[in-house]
């Protein structure tokens, strides 16, 4: 991808008004071209010509005239994803106004298609010289339709039986993410170009999305490359190919991929490549080979996933590099492992690497064949805290006399039923779980310890 940015300024009568805009962003965006356009037939073929990431545009190209609303419905209708500032004088506010409190501004241009805040006034920007504010709504019109740089994707294999629990290890550790990560892995080992793997649309989905979605963001990607998750993934289903369910980001089919996520947007640009892919591998059945000595056995010490990326794959990246960590099943994986990946991405310069994580926070299961003298060794091995994760109605058993049940003892509840007295204990609902935090010490709970019960439904 070119890594120069065109600007397309749309006017009749800048003056020297456009050197002063020459120089202004030839400081402060050098990568920025600029190229001024002084009539709609102008413009319209240098849409055409120039394929500009962004039009600043006057709404009077002629005295009295609405060239502007003409020329905005064209870039609307033929060139939906570049976004438009309308930078008018004062005097023009009447058309402005009008066209906005119009139903409709045209046909094809209805009025909630405009931004509001992609106005601007000459006066306030170019004779007041606040060009600062203008490269401000520049810049964040390009990002909100992805016309941002994206030179770097991260692409992690990872065996899939502790898949979700990387993932969610990853979403806490790295802070201040700036490039696209993709964790992906497969059901049937990758063993060769023509292999019926489930790990070749995994890695084509992965590859699209660290190339063109606009960064940054850390997801999953499994299911044959058709499910694309950034938050919640649990494996349903050991042995198929679909194995993952969770909270959908993006879905790919034969029709291309859609995003389901308000801010997950494409990067339009066709010339869009990743200057650098990293490929950090770990292991897992997408790097396994079989193993001859144990017939139905495998072993990840496969190496197609890089062979594959630097052939059929390779026009999504100029660079690939690889950074080889280990190569674990990934039954072997844990806190140790996942926190060496994330400082790999950390030395890789796109992220902060927060491993100070407090691994004597231990989590307890309710289960109801449990005594009070199993919870009470349960807890005693916990450090700091624990994490008690318990159904909506499974009995748990009385309280332990030498630790404070995080719980009430209770029946379910019904109807006209009262409803228990709230717990002194952290609590977070999900569905079908209720996680608490309990308190190592039996000091009285502090105020940010103690919530209200859920309110029955």
């Amino acid at each position: 991808m070119s890594d120069t940015f065109t600007i397309l300024f749309v006017d009749d009568d800048l003056g020297p008004d456009e050197a002063v805009l020459r120089d202004y962003f030839a400081d402060s965006r050098p990568e920025w071209r600029l190229v001024f356009a002084a009539s709609e037939q102008e413009a319209m073929a240098t849409l055409v010509s120039s394929a500009p990431d962004a039009v600043v545009m006057d709404v009077e190209l002629t005295p009295g005239g609405r060239e502007g609303i003409r020329l905005m419905e064209h870039v609307r209708r033929n060139f939906p994803k570049v976004p438009v500032l309308v930078l008018t004088g004062l005097s023009d506010a009447r058309t402005i106004r009008d066209a906005l409190l119009a139903e409709t501004v045209t046909d094809d241009l209805r009025m909630e298609e405009i931004d509001p805040e992609a106005l601007l006034f000459k006066e306030e920007i170019l004779e007041s010289g606040r060009l600062d504010v203008l490269e401000f709504k520049l810049l964040r019109a390009m990002f909100k339709y992805a016309r941002v740089a994206n030179p770097t994707g991260i692409l992690i294999t990872h065996g899939t039986d502790t898949m979700a629990w990387g993932l969610c290890y990853l979403r806490y550790a790295l802070k201040g993410l700036t490039a696209n990560v993709a964790v992906t892995g497969s059901q049937v080992p990758l063993e060769g170009y023509f292999s019926l793997s489930d790990a070749l649309g995994n890695l084509k989905t992965a590859l699209y999305l660290l190339n063109r979605l606009r960064p940054a963001h850390l997801f999953a990607v499994f299911n044959n490359g058709q499910s694309v998750f950034s938050g919640r993934l649990t494996k349903y289903r050991k042995w198929d190919t679909d194995a993952f369910e969770g909270r959908l980001a993006a879905s790919a089919s034969a029709e291309g991929i859609t995003s389901l996520r308000k801010d997950w947007v494409f990067n339009p640009r066709e010339d869009q490549r990743l200057r650098d892919l990293h490929l950090i591998r770990t292991g897992g059945t997408i790097e396994s080979q079989r193993n001859g000595s144990d017939f139905g056995t495998l072993r990840p010490t496969g190496d197609f996933v890089w062979k594959y990326l630097n052939d059929p794959l390779s026009s999504f990246f100029m660079n690939a590099h690889r950074h080889d960590l280990f190569t674990l099943d990934s039954s072997n994986m844990s806190y140790e492992q996942w926190a060496k990946v994330a400082q790999e991405v950390e030395r890789i310069g796109v992220a902060a690497a927060d491993t100070r994580f407090d691994t004597s926070v231990k989590p307890v299961i309710a289960n109801p064949l449990y005594t009070a003298a199993d919870y009470s060794a349960l807890f005693g091995l916990c450090g700091s805290g624990a994490v008690f994760a318990t159904a909506g109605a499974t009995p748990t058993c009385r309280r332990a006399p030498t630790v404070r049940c995080c719980r009430p003892s209770r029946r379910p509840w019904r109807r006209g039923r009262s409803w228990p007295s709230p717990p002194r204990c952290r609590w977070s609902p999900t569905t079908w779980t209720t996680r608490r935090v309990w308190p190592s010490s039996r000091r009285a709970a502090s105020p940010a310890e103690t919530c209200p019960w859920p309110t029955p439904r």
